[in-house]
């Protein structure tokens, strides 16, 4: 293998072989961790984000209605305030 590369490919008449020296490859745990950690938040945050905007009237199993009306009253004032065709229901 080369000093510049770690890699050594070899080929033959029906096959490639490819050869690579592990001690000269970066160990980064502390990215790997940080990386399983961020993604073990990340995706069950954003699945339940997403629920809650398809499934809008389970918004109000979850929250205080007092919360689910500023919530609803903000959004129509920021439709309305660009012109957005928006408009809630209210149970």
């Amino acid at each position: 293998m080369s000093a510049e590369c770690p890699l050594e490919k070899t080929e033959d008449a029906l096959k490639v072989r490819i050869d690579w020296d592990n001690r000269r490859v970066r160990h980064d745990k502390f990215l790997l961790w940080f990386l399983v950690l961020f993604w073990i938040i990340w995706a069950p945050v954003t699945v339940f984000a997403t629920s809650m905007i398809f499934l809008s009237e389970a918004i109000g199993y979850w929250l205080h209605p007092s919360v689910k009306e500023k919530i609803f009253c903000d959004l129509e004032e920021f439709a309305s305030r660009r012109k957005l065709p928006i408009a809630f229901q209210r149970y």
